[in-house]
């Protein structure tokens, strides 16, 4: 069994519903280590599946690239031994409150995984085809200055994507592409791998229900719980 968790902001000064607190993130993680999970990028996630590992496996990612990833999530999974993606804009990389180079490559150096979220995190299937090429080719070529290594994995901004965005993607070079689906009949395939969204509002009964894969099922169903 395996689940790929999206996370976004990890700290206490901002109320967004994105934004998970760093007391809550440490017992998330705490608690899926007790449930005997691996925690693991999306790199590692797919060298397992291609070697056949079985086990309960959670491939942790990060979206926007924001600062306290660094300062907040990254100590955590470090000290926890357990790895994760981070998806960066790459256009937003040095920013107030974004992640900057020097912290990128110590991720990267690390053992963590810097993936792309586009360069400037604009809706792609609103785009046009050169527009979307920019976007995905030029955070590629950004990212990979940065950390001087391939990057590979893909996110696409607001989870927004169409086939035409799956096609560039792939074209550019990615391996894989992360999405959090909005609605029922989502069709999973290597550029639109399936992720479950953790929230600020995400309690323990739904965190739980979400790692065993039953909760959008629930939902559907009427569940109000949290």
């Amino acid at each position: 069994m395996y689940r790929i968790l999206a996370y976004h902001r990890i700290s206490d000064d901002d109320t967004s519903p994105l934004c998970v607190s760093p007391r809550t993130f440490r017992r998330q993680v705490e608690r899926m280590l007790r449930w005997g999970f691996a925690l693991v990028s999306l790199r590692e996630l797919e060298s397992l599946q291609a070697r056949g590992v079985r086990g309960r496996i959670a491939a942790i990612t990060f979206d926007d690239g924001y600062a306290d990833n660094f300062t907040e999530a990254y100590p955590v999974l470090a000290g926890a031994e357990a790895s994760a993606t981070f998806f960066v804009p790459s256009g937003w990389v040095g920013r107030k409150g974004h992640m900057n180079e020097s912290q990128l490559r110590e991720l990267d150096a690390a053992g963590f995984e810097i993936g792309s979220h586009s360069r400037t995190h604009r809706e792609l299937p609103f785009l046009q085809d050169d527009e979307i090429h920019e976007e995905v080719f030029g955070s590629k070529r950004e990212l990979e200055d940065i950390v001087g290594r391939p990057v590979e994995s893909f996110a696409y901004p607001r989870g927004m994507y169409d086939f035409r965005c799956q096609a560039i993607v792939e074209a550019a070079g990615y391996l894989r592409a992360v999405v959090t689906p909005r609605s029922s009949g989502h069709r999973e395939g290597p550029y639109a791998l399936e992720r479950v969204g953790i929230y600020r509002h995400t309690g323990s009964t739904a965190f739980a229900l979400k790692l065993l894969g039953v909760y959008s099922n629930l939902k559907r169903r009427g569940w109000a719980g949290r």
